[in-house]
């Protein structure tokens, strides 16, 4: 059999269990994950598979698509989907949309071993449990009733050998930070109208199976960090925690973990995870109205949020949260109600989104009755993307929300409700920015003290003004605003004055335009903002406001251009334009980036940040190179930032021809259809620019080097240094 992975954020943790249980009964398979391995084509049209497969989240529901429909037009060979899509989505528009020959609800183990088998031996499979089809003339068929697998009793474990481990955990000698992922258990007790759980009822794996797991970890990943136990809730009763925290200390371990718990559980279990070397939990809090709590179906009330952050405190335990906004029923009261219990009560959140109807909850079925999806098949589609913004990447913090069409199910009105959301978020990002800041800290050093643990923390070098400071050991995040330091803090208060009822525009979209948009900084209101300043883009607005070309400038009322993620010569081309100079004002000084430059080159650290995002990165790159639609690029190395600029750069008209990669040279493809090489085979593109990006100065420089000798002739661009060329 071949299977085929989702492109995924995270590890595929339900394909991982399937791999697992097939090598357990010795049937043959081919995984491959398509970000990093092209389609085996000529042996799909070769028929050399019993069947092919897929399977994952709804969020999934483009990739399934397009896959399915590739691997059809090369063979008739059965296809097959399953994971949690199968059981949140009527089966008539699955079979309908993707043309599979099988779908497997609940859980695989046990079953699709015994799938492959008759199918194998060409034997009836239609009795199987769980198990849809269409008969012979056409008609949907479904033994619809699974039971649940008793994971307490049957041996699961997942099989990570084969996922591309290093893709997910990093590499054993790089992982210090790394917490190894943990899934435990399976399920969730909870019944919230905007959840579908993977698997209703909880129930947890044999402790033995976990501890042998997290030995074997150890041993692979000797300097990691800890764990992370993964479930939506890790315990819903004292006895388990218990049980496998009495397990864990006697294994000798050691490692530090964190997990995932509920509101409502006995408080007793936090001293008990406390005493077995749990550091950190995770909660989510949703809303700070018990009106809305009690809508969502969540079981818990303000005042249980507070005593559980109470009794975490005095366990020893540190506890983040997450919140929704938009909820059904939910009014702008509500939301800036949210914000004030937030606020007045310290309360540590990591995570904050948008409600999103997702299929198979309660809110997306009332969504469907209301008429608010009129195009289920559009909706499915488009929300891969939408869950990868808003979800994984929590872009309601990085200006992308606007940008996805959205169901609204609370009684804001649409033109309203994400202002509404950003004007609250700024003030619960200001309040953060103020009360969770390493104590005691030194610019000059860049070192401090954690404000949760007391740990010396040393911050990255970076030239943004609001620096991010992790702490490696307690693993909370507080921050830095350089503003209140010189030379920043004479040009805050200089902003201040200045801005103080302006119209702004804002040049750029980068990391410098985030941070204006996410904090109140300087007294601008939210409203001052008039539009955002970049080059081409697939997008629209950033945050609330419309993305604009230089060009538009003359068609808009505005009385400042803030340049933000600017580069050297963007003052000078603004005038060049007609605008007056008057107007132009810097966010951060050139004596601000000399200083960066200076602690650069007298530090052996690395330079963690670029000051411009990819898309400005490679618009700009026209101006500071030379770089032109049609012309041939070659981007190293394969990282997740050089595809950002790949992207930026297509959409310039420039053709991206391969990858460079010292780590993944000849793993096949990368951003879809170049292929990752090594230094050595990248001569063989005649003519092709070589461009260094990765968000490491010192990386990048080291790589450029590496490259220009092995490729003699070569002249590979290094990205900051042409866009920053002091540094």
């Amino acid at each position: 059999m071949l299977i085929a992975s989702p492109k995924l954020s995270g590890p595929p943790v339900g394909i991982a269990y399937v791999l697992a249980d097939l090598k357990k009964h010795h049937i043959p398979y081919e995984y491959i994950d398509l970000e990093f391995t092209p389609l085996p084509e000529e042996a799909i049209r070769a028929g050399e598979y019993l069947c092919i497969g897929s399977g994952g989240m709804v969020g999934s529901w483009k990739f399934f698509h397009e896959f399915f429909a590739k691997v059809k037009g090369l063979s008739d060979t059965p296809l097959i989907l399953g994971g949690p899509v199968t059981s949140c989505i009527q089966l008539e528009l699955i079979f309908s949309q993707f043309g599979v020959d099988y779908i497997f609800l609940g859980e695989a183990e046990k079953r699709f071993a015994e799938f492959l088998t008759r199918l194998d031996r060409q034997e009836d499979v239609t009795d199987l449990p769980g198990l849809a089809w269409r008969n012979s003339d056409g008609v949907i068929m479904a033994n619809r009733h699974v039971r649940r697998l008793d994971i307490s009793k049957y041996d699961v474990s997942p099989e990570w050998t084969e996922v591309h481990v290093e893709r997910h955990f990093g590499s054993a000698s790089a992982n210090h930070n790394l917490d190894y992922p943990i899934y435990h258990a399976r399920g969730c007790i909870g019944n919230c109208t905007f959840c579908f759980p993977l698997y209703h009822g909880f129930t947890a794996r044999k402790t033995e199976l976990v501890i042998l797991e997290m030995q074997k970890a150890v041993e692979a990943y000797p300097h990691m960090w800890g764990f992370s136990l993964m479930n939506e809730t890790s315990f819903v009763r004292l006895d388990q925690a218990v049980e496998f925290c009495e397990a864990y200390k006697l294994s000798g371990i050691g490692k530090p973990w964190n997990c995932c718990l509920k509101g409502n559980i006995d408080l007793q279990i936090l001293q008990v995870l406390k005493d077995a070397g749990c550091v950190h939990v995770f909660m989510g809090i949703e809303s700070g109205n018990d009106d809305i709590l009690k809508r969502m179906r969540k079981g818990i009330t303000t005042k249980m949020v507070l005593e559980f952050y109470k009794a975490a405190n005095l366990a020893g335990i540190l506890t983040t949260g997450a919140i929704m906004f938009g909820s059904e029923g939910e009014t702008e009261k509500h939301i800036q109600g949210t914000a004030d219990f937030i606020i007045e009560n310290d309360l540590y959140c990591t995570f904050f989104s948008m409600v999103t109807a997702y299929p198979g909850t309660a809110i997306y079925q009332r969504a469907l009755r209301r008429g608010l999806i009129s195009d289920e098949v559009a909706y499915l589609s488009n929300l891969e993307e939408l869950q990868c913004e808003q979800g994984l990447h929590n872009g309601l913090l990085y200006g992308k929300t606007k940008n996805y069409d959205r169901i609204n199910v609370s009684e804001v009105d649409d033109s309203r409700l994400y202002s509404v959301v950003m004007q609250q978020m700024r003030r619960i990002n200001t309040h953060y920015l103020e009360k969770f800041t390493l104590q005691n800290f030194d610019p000059d050093t860049g070192s401090g003290e954690c404000p949760f643990c007391a740990s010396q923390v040393k911050v990255p070098l970076s030239p943004f003004p609001l620096v991010k400071a992790f702490c490696s050991q307690c693993r909370m995040i507080a921050s830095v605003n350089y503003f209140q330091y010189s030379p920043l803090s004479r040009q805050a208060e200089m902003l201040s004055a200045v801005l103080r009822d302006k119209n702004i525009v804002v040049y750029g979209r980068g990391e410098n335009a985030r941070i204006l948009r996410t904090h109140n900084l300087f007294g601008v209101e939210q409203g001052q903002y008039v539009c955002h300043v970049d080059g081409p883009t697939k997008d629209h607005y950033y945050f609330e406001n419309p993305i604009v070309s230089i060009g538009d400038l003359g068609k808009l009322k505005y009385d400042v251009i803030l340049l933000a993620d600017a580069v050297p010569w963007t003052r000078k081309m603004l005038s060049s334009r007609g605008i007056p100079e008057e107007t132009i004002l810097d966010l951060l000084p050139p004596e601000w980036m000399q200083r960066i430059s200076c602690l650069y080159s007298a530090q052996t650290g690395t330079l963690q940040l670029l000051p411009v995002d990819p898309g400005f990165a490679a618009h700009a790159l026209g101006g500071a190179c030379g770089l032109k639609s049609g012309d041939r690029i070659v981007l190293a190395p394969a990282g997740r930032y050089a595809i950002s600029v790949a992207e930026n750069l297509e959409e310039l008209g420039l053709d991206v021809l391969a990858f460079i990669d010292n780590a993944k040279g000849g793993r096949g493809l990368y951003h879809g259809k170049a292929p990752i090489l090594l230094p050595m085979e990248a001569g063989e593109l005649d003519g092709a620019q070589i461009l260094v990006a990765t968000p490491s100065i010192r990386a990048m420089q080291e790589l450029r080097m590496q490259i220009a000798a092995e490729i003699p002739g070569s002249s590979p661009i290094c990205l900051v240094e042409a866009l920053f060329p002091k540094i």
